[in-house]
């Protein structure tokens, strides 16, 4: 079973909110599963906002439809080890995004728009997790060090950090540090990276946008992520989350700030109240719940791709 917490703050100085997110579960015959992710519409672009709730919408049928579709056809009952529903999960995040970055062209040319967004995504079923990423929003992972992030970020400073040419802590305060290299919609191919592994009972997942992480380090995240799994009730999650926007705004972050997190649950519940944790209800697709960032978040019509 999972247990999912998100928020989203418009920021400091911003007027409008140009992250998404969305956090979902379901209760299936073959496992539970859920999926949360992060798209951030690129600044710049006239319409980065329709960009990212489009794609937050996607993932969202996606989710419903294609993942529920994926799983009905992998054999019943716990398989921590199976890898194939994400292999299968893999190909068609792979063809999704291809399709609605195609979409998104056609929707901007016809109107003469330009629109695009980040997109990271992670799916959690069956004792493993699958990251999609585009773009600079980050996935971290809790460990006994700290985050683990599980993403790397397609920018030109990630580029020059790996080359050796600046420094990690520079890259932070860099003027370009936001000039990204790759997102849906505003590119003429998309080549989503994807990262998967064992998601152990008692981790706590994190997907967040750039205003989340861009100005605190991985210890800051790290330590908020070890107190949500001190409380892992929706109020602990809420307020970890509320603990890293808070910093990011003291350390004077003006950016939309966004962050989703996904706790496994372990061994380490055996002692947690009964109820703490109420089971979704029903068969998938009617074990089905979402959260939008926001209650007038603009829409975006894309033709096709039902």
């Amino acid at each position: 079973m999972y247990r999912l917490a998100g928020s989203s703050f418009v920021g400091a100085r911003k007027s409008v909110n140009q992250d998404a997110y969305c956090a979902l579960c379901a209760r299936t015959p073959h496992g539970d599963a859920a999926l949360v992710a992060v798209c951030d519409g690129v600044g710049g672009l006239s319409s980065g906002e329709l960009a990212s709730s489009a794609a937050v919408r996607e993932l969202s049928r996606w989710f419903e439809h294609d993942l529920a579709a994926i799983v009905a056809g992998g054999p019943a009952g716990p398989a921590p080890r199976d890898e194939s529903w994400a292999v299968d999960a893999q190909a068609s995040l792979a063809a999704l995004i291809g399709d609605l970055n195609a979409r998104m062209r056609r929707y901007g040319a016809d109107l003469n728009v330009r629109l695009g967004t980040t997109l990271t995504a992670l799916v959690a079923h069956r004792g493993r997790f699958l990251v999609a990423h585009v773009g600079d929003c980050r996935a971290y992972r809790s460990g006994e060090k700290g985050a683990e992030q599980l993403t790397r970020d397609q920018t030109l400073i990630q580029e020059e950090v790996d080359a050796g040419r600046i420094g990690a802590r520079e890259a932070l305060t860099h003027p370009k540090g936001s000039v990204i290299l790759q997102a849906v919609g505003a590119c003429d191919e998309v080549a989503p990276v994807f990262t998967h592994g064992a998601c152990r009972g008692g981790e706590i997942f994190l997907v967040c946008s750039d205003g989340l992480y861009r100005r605190q380090g991985e210890g800051v995240i790290g330590s908020a992520l070890a107190r949500a799994g001190a409380d892992v009730s929706e109020e602990g999650l809420l307020d970890a989350l509320g603990d890293l926007t808070a910093a990011a705004l003291d350390a004077g972050e003006n950016d939309n700030i966004t962050g989703v997190l996904l706790y496994a649950e372990g061994p380490r519940d055996a002692g947690v109240p009964a109820g703490a944790f109420p089971a979704p209800t029903g068969a998938w697709p009617a074990a089905f719940s979402s959260a939008l960032l926001a209650d007038d978040e603009p829409t975006l019509a894309l033709g096709g791709g039902e």
